[in-house]
């Protein structure tokens, strides 16, 4: 979008940041403690190693994909 398109109608943007590494820890503290409450393959994508991370990129370039697990191992 150009600048002069969000200026000459007033548009506001606002943008986002991912979290505080911090708060990934307690993000999985959660999800841990709450496990068995929620359907985490509705939640989270297919799986993929470390040489498929160009598939699970492309997929989510796609939008076939919104959180791929990557497995390091």
């Amino acid at each position: 979008m150009q600048v002069a398109t969000l200026v000459s109608r007033g548009i506001s943007l606002r943008g986002s940041m991912s979290g505080d590494i911090g708060d990934y820890h307690t993000a999985m503290q959660l999800l841990d403690r709450h496990r068995t409450r929620f359907d985490w393959d509705k939640l989270l994508g297919n799986t993929y190693g470390l040489d498929g991370i160009a598939d699970a990129m492309a997929a989510m370039r796609r939008m076939d994909e919104i959180k791929p697990v990557i497995r390091p191992a």
